[in-house]
């Protein structure tokens, strides 16, 4: 709903905060692009990272056509950068690979989705993080459910 925030401290010790940016996010007809940036801040020797999000309504968006492009030095092991888990949910990831680690502020990546063929400029759509996973590795993240982040954007609020 229009509750969603755009940034959320995290207390787990992996990265002190969570935003996203490259608003305002609008779109007016079909196949127009929407795209939103994460960034992380205070992140602490981190090498991987996850971000799993949902879109409502699954009509207003081409979920076929999105991509997830991380920055450097993560790599992305998904083709496109994306694995579709369902017509509504979209997981994202990226790792550092090698013994390198990250800390301080760092933009993780940026996804870029398409409105359907059949959106219009009254259609109200929401783009909300589910899940949000950082940390050095696998099996070594701070985990943060939707309830806890409160995080996305609404297209054409």
């Amino acid at each position: 709903d229009s509750s969603y925030r755009q940034q959320i401290s995290l207390s787990g010790g992996d990265a002190d905060r969570l935003d996203i940016v490259g608003g305002p996010w609008q779109a007016s007809g079909p196949q127009e692009e929407v795209t939103l940036t994460f960034v992380a801040s205070g992140l602490s020797e981190v090498k991987q990272f996850q971000i799993d999000i949902k879109l409502e309504p699954a009509t207003a968006f081409d979920i076929e056509g999105t991509i997830f492009l991380a920055e450097d030095p993560f790599v992305d092991p998904f083709p496109n950068g994306v694995v579709l888990v369902s017509p509504t949910q979209v997981q994202m990831g990226a790792a550092i690979l090698g013994n390198n680690v990250i800390s301080g502020d760092k933009t993780l990546g940026t996804l870029k989705i398409r409105t359907s063929q059949t959106f219009g400029r009254l259609v109200q759509a929401q783009i909300g993080v589910e899940r949000f996973s950082v940390g050095p590795s696998s099996s070594d993240r701070d985990e943060y459910s939707a309830e806890t982040l409160n995080l996305g954007v609404v297209v054409n609020e």
